[in-house]
């Protein structure tokens, strides 16, 4: 009775569960590979994680970041241009994941999506662009926390949030805040 059981679960369980199930060491092993400026390497692991799990939104965010982390340091439009591909293909992956079941992963990565397209306009000083996705990160990792509140890169995301608002010029926190956005260093 037992077998049965077990074909039941394993029949039973969405394929969605098994394909995303991406080994932590294989990620963990990428972002190493991203602190240490190893972009090519990095890539090419997030790349593989695509291949293996193409409707999961981590692959498209890692690669996302590589290539922010390149536009920041060197000002490239077309590294730009790759991490705004990127970084959108990982807010679609995202919100197709959560229409289908809300989980806090999906939220994790949509808010950080947003977040990373939100610094690059302010980068560029586009503020008022750069509003909606400040409010649909803020939006999107608190409902992460709300699903699980011991998800802390979500706390993280928040919190390098809080401590970058804080900085930009009076003017545009006066504008956010009405539009309900604040900030808090100390947080």
């Amino acid at each position: 009775m037992n077998v049965f059981l077990l074909l039941f679960l394993l029949v039973a369980i969405p394929s969605e569960i098994n394909s995303q199930k991406i080994s932590n060491s294989i990620m963990q092993e990428g972002i190493k590979a991203s602190y240490n400026f190893e972009f090519v390497k990095a890539e090419k692991i997030f790349q593989n994680i695509i291949n293996e799990n193409p409707e999961h939104p981590a692959g498209y965010y890692f690669i996302s970041q590589i290539y922010l982390w390149k536009f920041l340091g060197g000002n490239d439009k077309g590294d730009q241009g790759i991490f705004n591909k990127y970084a959108d293909l990982a807010i679609e992956k995202s919100e197709i994941l959560i229409d289908k079941k809300e989980k806090a992963e999906y939220y994790f990565y949509l808010g950080s999506a947003h977040k990373s397209k939100a610094m690059a306009q302010i980068y560029e000083g586009e503020f008022y662009n750069a509003y909606s996705n400040v409010k649909d990160a803020i939006n999107n990792l608190n409902e992460c926390l709300e699903l699980n509140p011991n998800y802390y890169d979500a706390y993280l995301g928040l919190g390098i949030f809080n401590y970058t608002l804080s900085y930009i010029p009076s003017f545009y926190r006066f504008v956010m805040g009405i539009f309900g956005i604040s900030s808090d260093k100390e947080k």
